[in-house]
Formats: C-alpha cells, sequence, structure tokens
C-alpha cells in the first residue's frame, strides 16, 4: 500500500496536478452555473420549474461544505440565476451542454494522462465526456425524485452516489483497460478524503478564517474556488491511486 501511494504521489508530480487541478477548478466553476440549470431544466420536465429548482438546490446542499452567510450568499445567487434563466428553449440547452461537458473533458483529460494512455480523438473525448455529464444528471434526478431515500438515508446518500460515480469514473474515463479493483479502491480513497475535506473546509470556514472579511462582497466565490481547488486535487489523486494500483500487465491494453 506504501508504494502504491508512493507511485500515486510520483504520477501526480508528473502529470503536473496541482496545475491540473487548479484548471478544474477554472472549468468547473464556470460550469457550475451551466450544470446547475440544465438540472433544474431536466427535471422541470417532470415536476414543476419552481419547485424542480428547489429541489435540485436542496440536494446540492448536502454536497456543498459551506455554511451560514456564506452559504445563504452562494445559494441565493444560484435561485436568482434559474429564476432568471426562465424556460430553455432547445438551442439554450444545447449551449448548457456544451459549458457543462468542458468539467468533463478537463477531468478525464487529466486522468487519461495519469495513466499515460493515448490521447482521446475530440469527438470520443466529448462523447465520453456526455456520457459521464449523462450519469451525473441521472444521479442527481434519482435524489430529486426519491425524496424518501434522501430523507431516510441524508446522511449516507451524498458518500454513496459519490462513491459510485467515482468507481464508473476510474474505470472507464482512462484510454486503458483498468481493472475492477484499484478503480473501486480509488474510487473509496477519493470517496473517504472528500468527506475529510468537507468536514475540515466547513471548520476552517467557521473557525480559523472569514472569507467576507478578507475578500468583502467577493468572499463566496473564494470559498467555492478553494474548495473546488481542493476536492479537483483529491479526484485527481484518486486517478493517480487507480494508476498506481493497478500492475502494469494489466494497464497495458487500451480500452
Amino acid at each position: 500500500m506504501t508504494a502504491t501511494i508512493r507511485r500515486a504521489l510520483g504520477i501526480f508530480s508528473r502529470i503536473d496536478g496541482a496545475q491540473a487541478a487548479a484548471a478544474f477548478t477554472y472549468y468547473a466553476f464556470f460550469s457550475l452555473f451551466p450544470l446547475i440549470v440544465l438540472f433544474v431544466t431536466v427535471a422541470a420536465a417532470f415536476i414543476d420549474r419552481e419547485q424542480a429548482g428547489a429541489a435540485v438546490l436542496g440536494y446540492l446542499r448536502d454536497y456543498i461544505p459551506i455554511t451560514g452567510e456564506l452559504q445563504r450568499s452562494l445559494f441565493a445567487t444560484l435561485t436568482g440565476v434559474i429564476e432568471a434563466r426562465g424556460q430553455a428553449s432547445l438551442w439554450a440547452t444545447a449551449l448548457l451542454i456544451w459549458g457543462a461537458l468542458q468539467f468533463f473533458t478537463t477531468l478525464v483529460t487529466a486522468t487519461n494522462r495519469a495513466w499515460e494512455a493515448p490521447a482521446y480523438p475530440l469527438w470520443k473525448l466529448l462523447l465520453k465526456s456526455l456520457l459521464f455529464l449523462g450519469g451525473m444528471v441521472a444521479a442527481v434526478l434519482l435524489g430529486v425524485a426519491v425524496p424518501v431515500l434522501t430523507q431516510v438515508g441524508r446522511g449516507l446518500l451524498p458518500g454513496t452516489a459519490v462513491f459510485l460515480s467515482l468507481g464508473l469514473f476510474y474505470r472507464h474515463a482512462p484510454n486503458h483497460r483498468v481493472a475492477l479493483a484499484p478503480a473501486w479502491l480509488a474510487a473509496l480513497s477519493a470517496t473517504v478524503l472528500l468527506v475529510l475535506l468537507n468536514r475540515f473546509f466547513m471548520l476552517y470556514l467557521d473557525n480559523v478564517v472569514r472569507l467576507n472579511v478578507v475578500y468583502g462582497a467577493i468572499g463566496t466565490v473564494m470559498a467555492l474556488l478553494l474548495w473546488i481547488y481542493f476536492a479537483g486535487t483529491v479526484l485527481l489523486v484518486g486517478a493517480c491511486l487507480s494508476a498506481a494500483g493497478q500492475a502494469p500487465e494489466e494497464a497495458s491494453t487500451p480500452g
């Protein structure tokens, strides 16, 4: 296990993981609003739009680890975006999907680099990213559509959803044949790290620094960017762990 961690850290350094996490933060931040509007647009096909917006934002509160004034400011902004957006046309929905795809193309590309796998052709990269986007939309809709499940297992559902999503991502994102064990062990490790990150991040914001005092009106934005950067780093570390945990003979065949 120690050797695997050392190899993973070596891979993280080789792919310039810190810079890749910064790029991930950039695309994830600018994809956040299109993603949320897209979630609401799809959910509104099944339920009332206002109800869909409230349900999606309520679901996201379990995943974004900020509280107090920062949380109120962020979700007030998101609510305003949803209300101002109105009903999306087909063309507008296509633009939302394109904006949201950049989040996945960045992550898939970095994961592929961790495996030293051949780069995907553009069409295949976009197709794979679209499939992951569809999976994310389906997961959010499931959480919104099954309110009993989200109430009964409110503390369990977010972690379980993250674990399953990461397991599928680490297994199918690289242009390599990935064995089950390293993919799911990496997913478990990344999920645990994300849970710990969220708890420490909330403690950090509550007890160590007041970003609204330091950054004023953009304190909420800075908190969100900081969390996305740390979360992106964890996701990339998970990708490096999956690559480091697979024997060379198992990883020799492109997927």
